[in-house]
């Protein structure tokens, strides 16, 4: 008797009982699936260093921008983080009157009197927070926008500013 030529299962056993295999490694296809799950979890994914690449949505302590969001919002300078995050980024806009009421805010959190735009682009500007300010006057209005890449720069300056 000689021996069989064929890849046979052994006997007693069917096809249906052996795990599939990866068959250029040669390792069962549950085995990678627990390794790669493994190294998943092992590496949590890291959020762009620059804070504008960010995804929206992002969470607080993701990128820069989210932490800067997360310091003006607990100043009291902003109440929606998520949309700073979303729009203050290269490619998107953010609404006129959205950062004319920041600016408003930012320069009322360190002088209370200045209640209007002209007064806060000054101020900020002085404090060295903000360029062009003639610029920023003329488009944080109504029914003007500001360039994400400009909003995210200043929210960045204001939330180191102390």
């Amino acid at each position: 008797a000689g021996s069989s030529t064929t890849d046979a299962p052994p006997a007693g056993s069917s096809l249906t009982d052996a795990p599939p295999v990866n068959r250029s490694a040669g390792i069962p296809a549950r085995d990678l699936a627990d390794k790669s799950r493994a190294k998943r979890e092992a590496s949590p994914v890291r959020a762009p260093e620059n804070a504008t690449d960010a995804p929206p949505g992002a969470s607080a302590g993701e990128t820069p921008l989210a932490n800067a969001l997360a310091t003006l919002q607990a100043r009291g300078i902003i109440t929606r983080p998520d949309y700073w995050l979303a729009n203050a980024r290269p490619g998107k806009t953010c609404s006129g009157p959205n950062v004319a009421k920041l600016i408003t805010r930012a320069a009322a959190a360190q002088t209370p009197e200045i209640q209007t735009l002209e007064a806060a682009c000054d101020h900020l500007a002085a404090a060295g927070l903000l360029d062009r300010p003639a610029d920023w006057k003329k488009h944080a209005q109504k029914g003007k926008t500001c360039r994400g890449e400009s909003v995210a720069t200043l929210l960045a300056r204001l939330a180191a500013k102390e």
